[in-house]
C-alpha cells in the first residue's frame, strides 16, 4: 500500500492514509496487511496504535513494506515521512523515520552500494538538530537509496569538522585504504577553504577572480605549473580525484554551500551575503567544480547546495551549518543527483 502518514511520537500513533485504488475496500485492505504483520508473522506492534484512514493529506509518501528475514522469518516495519508535533503550543512538522518490530532485514548487498561521504563539518553533520534520522545527511541518504533500490547501502561518514581541501588531500589515500570495498566517494570541500575570518582563503585556481558569466576569461582555469596553481582549490581537488580514480573508485563532487557569515557561530552574519567576498570566492570554487566534473568525465551533475541554501536560509542553524531539515535537504539533493 502506498499513501501518506502522520506519526505522533508523543502518543505513539501511526495514521495511514491509504491511496491504493486497486483495493476493493481500502480500510479492510489496510487492516488486512497490518493484521498480517502483527499476527501471521509474530511481530508485535505494541505500543503503537495504528489507524487506517481513507482521506488524503498533503504529507510525504510512504510504503509499508513487509519482507521475510532470512533467519527467523520475522519482519520489520519501516515508515518514513513527516512527523507533526507540538512545541511551545505551536504545531511543527519535520521529516521523520522510524523502524520497529524486529531485527534488521538481511537484504542482499551489491558491490556498488558502498559509499564514503568525504568532507568537512557539513558532511560530518555539525549542528544537526534532528536525531531521529541519524547524524548529518549520510544516514538519510542511506535510507533513501535503500528504499529506492531495495538493497542495503553502506555510507561511511568520513567528514571531519574544520577540514579544507588540502586536509582532504592529505588523508584521501588512507581513507581509500581503509575502505577497499567502497566504490563511490561523495566529495564536499570548500567551506573552510573560503573562510573569511582569521585565515587567508585558499585561491580557487581560476585565472581571474569573481568574474560573471559572459565576462572575458570567465571560467578559465590555471594550468599545472602556472603561478598560483600549486595549493589552489583546483589543485587539491584534482589530486583528490586522481587518487580516487587511480584506486578504481568513482568520485562525485558537490557544490559548496552558500555562507551567511564569516564564521559558523559567534559572529554577525553578512549584511549583504550575495556580495560578500566569501560567497564570490565560493562561486569561483563551484565554477572549478563544474570544470573538474567536465574535465574528468564525471557523469553525475553536482548537487547544488549553494543555490539551495541561498534560497532556504531557514535551513541553516548558524552562518554555515545546516540544521536537521537542511541535512535532510542535502540527502534529497544527493539522492536526486545519484538517481540513474
Amino acid at each position: 500500500i502506498e499513501g501518506t502518514f502522520n506519526i505522533s511520537p508523543s502518543n505513539k500513533k501511526i495514521l495511514v492514509q491509504v491511496e491504493d485504488s486497486s483495493l476493493n475496500n481500502i480500510e479492510d485492505g489496510c487492516a488486512e496487511i497490518l493484521s498480517d504483520l502483527a499476527i501471521d508473522k509474530g511481530v508485535s506492534l505494541e505500543p503503537w496504535e495504528i489507524t487506517c484512514l481513507v482521506q488524503t493529506v498533503k504529507l510525504s509518501k510512504l510504503k509499508i513494506r513487509k519482507e521475510a528475514a532470512e533467519a527467523k522469518g520475522k519482519l520489520k516495519i519501516k515508515v518514513k515521512g513527516v512527523a507533526s508535533f507540538e512545541v511551545d503550543g505551536d504545531m511543527k512538522e519535520k521529516k521523520f523515520s522510524y523502524k520497529k518490530g524486529c531485527e534488521i532485514i538481511k537484504k542482499k548487498a551489491r558491490i556498488d552500494d558502498y559509499y564514503v561521504a568525504f568532507g568537512d563539518s557539513i558532511t560530518f553533520g555539525s549542528d544537526d538538530d534532528i536525531m531521529a534520522d541519524g547524524f548529518g545527511y549520510p544516514p538519510v541518504l542511506d535510507d533513501l537509496l535503500e528504499n529506492y533500490t531495495g538493497f542495503i547501502h553502506t555510507i561511511v561518514n568520513a567528514g571531519i569538522p574544520g577540514e579544507k581541501s588540502i586536509d582532504g588531500l592529505a588523508r584521501v589515500q588512507s581513507l581509500i585504504n581503509s575502505h577497499p570495498q567502497a566504490t563511490i566517494f561523495l566529495i564536499l570541500f570548500g567551506t573552510n577553504d573560503s573562510r573569511a575570518l582569521g585565515t587567508v582563503p585558499v585561491p580557487s585556481g581560476l585565472k581571474y577572480y569573481g568574474l560573471d558569466p559572459g565576462d572575458p576569461g570567465y571560467g578559465e582555469l590555471l594550468d599545472p605549473g602556472d603561478p598560483g596553481y600549486d595549493g589552489s582549490f583546483l589543485d587539491n581537488m584534482q589530486q583528490i580525484i586522481d587518487a580516487i580514480v587511480a584506486s578504481g573508485k568513482t568520485p562525485i563532487l558537490a557544490k559548496v554551500p552558500f555562507a551567511f557569515g564569516p564564521c559558523g557561530g559567534g559572529c554577525e552574519p553578512f549584511t549583504d551575503p550575495d556580495s560578500a567576498s566569501r560567497n564570490i570566492l565560493i562561486q569561483d570554487y563551484n565554477t572549478v567544480i563544474n570544470a573538474l566534473v567536465a574535465d574528468n568525465g564525471i557523469s553525475v551533475t553536482p548537487p547544488d547546495f549553494y543555490e539551495h541554501f541561498r534560497a532556504n536560509p531557514e535551513e541553516f542553524n548558524d552562518n554555515i551549518h545546516p540544521d536537521g531539515t537542511g541535512y535532510q535537504s542535502m540527502a534529497d539533493l544527493w539522492f536526486d543527483a545519484l538517481l540513474p
